[in-house]
Order: structure tokens, then sequence, then C-alpha cells
């Protein structure tokens, strides 16, 4: 060992090179993680727009169809008919929400991808050098 001075410099290279990497990988998970939220907004958006698009058509179209069954059986069984008409309404919209139930649990969970990336470079921070 000398005591020239010079063996800080080139440790102190080795750290600035090292910060550079770790915001370097820093910058690349935040912006995954940004292109995940807006990925994410857009879906939702959509559809919460489709949604209420097939909401108010199928409110007019089951209006329009109790009505005309109504119509049909007013002279008869007009309250069975209602009755059941509500019946069949409440379970379809029971079943409808069961649907959704489930496919919400189904989708993975916010920023799912930028998690596993970053765990991924945790573990790979925690192996030992080759």
């Amino acid at each position: 060992m000398s005591g020239d001075g010079k063996r800080p410099e080139p440790l102190l290279a080795s750290i600035r090179a090292l910060a550079r990497s770790m915001l370097a990988v820093l910058q690349t998970r935040l912006e995954l993680l940004a292109t995940e939220f807006e990925e994410e907004r857009a879906r939702i958006a959509e559809v919460l727009v489709l949604a209420v698009c097939v909401a108010v058509c199928f409110t007019f179209a089951a209006f329009l169809l109790v009505l005309f069954v109504v119509v049909v059986f007013w002279d008869s069984h007009r309250l069975l008919v209602i009755g059941i008409l509500a019946g069949g309404f409440a379970a379809a919209g029971g079943i409808l929400f069961a649907i959704i139930r489930r496919r919400a649990d189904e989708h993975p969970p916010l920023f799912s991808a930028s998690i596993d990336e970053l765990r991924k470079d945790r573990d790979a921070l925690h192996e030992p050098p080759r």
C-alpha cells in the first residue's frame, strides 16, 4: 500500500457509478409504475363508460319489455306478471353482481408488475457476487 493518496479516487468513482446505477434502476421502476397507473386509469375509465352505456340500454329495454308484457296480460294476470318480471330482474341483477365481483377479484393487484420488478431487484442485490 502506498501513501500517495490515489486510493480514494477509484473508490469514490466506484461509489458514484453505483449511485448512478441505482438511480437509473429507480428511474426505470418509477417509469414502469407511472405507465401501469396510466393503463389502469384508462382501463377503469373505459369500463365505467361501457357500464353506463350498457345500464342505460338495458334499463330502456327492460322498461319497454315490462310495459309490453303487462299490457298483454292486463285483463287476466297483470299482478302476477309484474311480480314474476320483478323477480326475474332481481335474479338477473344478483347474477350480474356476482359476475362483477368475481371479475374484480380476478384482476391482478395495482402495480403488480412494478412490485415484481422491485422484488427481483432486491433478490439480485442479496445474491452473492460471482
